[in-house]
């Protein structure tokens, strides 16, 4: 029967639908941690009243359980950001995943698809380790960026090379600071924090990324607060919530002592994730201010204590150390570890006492890319890889001012390895147990090779860990 009624009841039913799928994903989903049994699913969403993920073992036809998130932030600007923490896996093991929003799939533009971690110690061969880095990613945001005129360009250039990271791949990617870049008008509160967070997070050129292997990152001063922010940030525990809520690891500072530090494995690496900022001392006291640091004590002892664990661990082959701020860069510039000479020294003459060999630093935030090799009689060498920018604006100081800027012939560049365009970084470990080699890669926003070299592990060690 055909009556107003009736046609009202359905427009109502219609209305109730539309109501009903309202929700809608606005950032991710993107992978965190990933471990043997559990990994996290991260997920920012807008006007959804219940938010799922449903997992199954890949190749199964079988439908997976909703899953609810671990954690939700009601984020000020509006949206709501989820962690789904998923465990009891299957080590070794693929899976493929979906959202549900208000109980109705939603598409995936790329492959929704995780692996958690094998188990190979004291079982097999180490695998090949393969995975991205980079630093200094600007977006721009006209309303909220510096004004732009013909001899002041925007300074955030192609988001394509994010894009580029996504089909190239990798075990997982590491950020190393300046992810983000608050703007005069976030870094005073919390909305505005949390605002640049989701702002960049949500971007259209970034998804795909996010989607396509486990993210880890450190920060910089440019997440972190102002331009050079130290310690004495007012907002620094906002800016730490942040942090966590947006780049989630299974942990971050100690209960006694906050900030992002954290450490993590992936084959035969392992991954020291250093906070530069939460205790920093300002640069511009002056360099022989004793006790002046980057690090925090208790921040630098809780290392020493983890590389000393790591290196009596026959199944770890290289310790990769993130953070910030360039370390081996001898010349006491910027912000780097030059302009902390007690605390630079200290660590150096803790990795030589204790013999912890195949340490590289992983950098960025000079806006340039560059491989460093420290040399030390009787010693192995330390490396470090600075890669930045991805898409700020890139540093041509080094070549533009040749010898009028003392930096541009630094003893500790390998040579021809320095790379003044917008650029990411690949490291892969790769070869047979005992005859394993690191390479180091800079490649461009399109994905061709600007840079690339390899060295045995062998040489990085000391002579008892060959």
């Amino acid at each position: 029967m055909n009556s107003p009624f009736l046609a009202f009841v359905g427009a109502w039913l219609a209305l109730a639908s539309s109501l009903h799928a309202a929700g809608r994903i606005v950032a991710g989903p993107m992978l965190g941690y990933q471990e043997h049994r559990e990994v996290l699913v991260w997920l920012e969403t807008e006007a959804a009243t219940r938010v799922e993920i449903v997992v199954t073992e890949a190749g199964r036809t079988a439908p997976g359980r909703p899953l609810a998130p671990t954690r939700t932030l009601a984020n000020p600007i509006g949206t709501h950001v989820h962690h789904f923490v998923v465990d009891g896996l299957t080590a070794g093991t693929a899976y493929a995943y979906s959202v549900l929003i208000d109980g109705l799939a939603q598409p995936a533009p790329s492959a929704q698809i995780f692996q958690t971690k094998a188990q190979w110690e004291w079982r097999a061969a180490p695998p090949d380790v393969r995975f991205l880095v980079g630093s200094c990613s600007y977006l721009n945001d006209p309303s909220y960026d510096r004004p732009v005129s013909a001899d002041r360009p925007a300074y955030g250039t192609s988001p394509e090379i994010f894009r580029t990271m996504a089909r190239r791949g990798g075990d997982l990617m590491l950020w190393l600071g300046d992810n983000l870049y608050l703007r005069e008008q976030d870094w005073s509160s919390r909305y505005g924090i949390f605002y640049r967070y989701s702002y960049d997070r949500r971007h259209p050129d970034v998804q795909p990324l996010l989607a396509a292997m486990p993210h880890y990152g450190t920060w910089d001063d440019h997440e972190f607060g102002p331009n050079d922010s130290n310690r004495g940030y007012e907002m620094k525990d906002t800016t730490l919530d942040a942090f966590r809520w947006y780049w989630p690891m299974r942990s971050s500072g100690e209960s006694d002592n906050s900030g992002i530090y954290t450490r993590f494995k992936q084959g035969d690496a392992e991954f020291f994730v250093l906070d530069g900022r939460y205790h920093r001392d300002d640069a511009t006291i002056a360099d022989n201010t004793p006790g002046k640091s980057i690090l925090g004590r208790r921040q630098l002892d809780w290392l020493k204590s983890a590389l000393g664990e790591s290196n009596a661990n026959p199944n770890v082959a290289v310790r990769f150390i993130a953070v910030g701020s360039q370390f081996l860069n001898p010349y006491p510039i910027a912000e780097n570890f030059a302009r902390y000479p007690g605390e630079r020294n200290e660590l150096l003459a803790f990795l030589a006492a204790n013999e912890i060999g195949g340490v590289v630093f992983l950098t960025g935030d000079r806006h340039f890319g560059e491989l460093s090799r420290l040399e030390r009689p009787g010693l192995p060498p330390v490396l470090e890889f600075t890669s930045s920018a991805m898409t700020a604006g890139a540093n041509r100081r080094p070549v533009t001012e040749g010898d009028l800027w003392h930096e541009a012939k630094s003893p500790v560049r390998v040579p021809g390895s320095l790379v003044v365009e917008n650029n990411f970084g690949e490291v892969a470990i790769t070869g047979k147990a005992g005859d394993r080699s690191v390479s180091f890669t800079f490649l461009d926003r399109t994905g061709q090779s600007l840079w690339s070299t390899a060295i045995p592990l062998r040489d990085l060690q000391f002579p008892r860990r060959r």
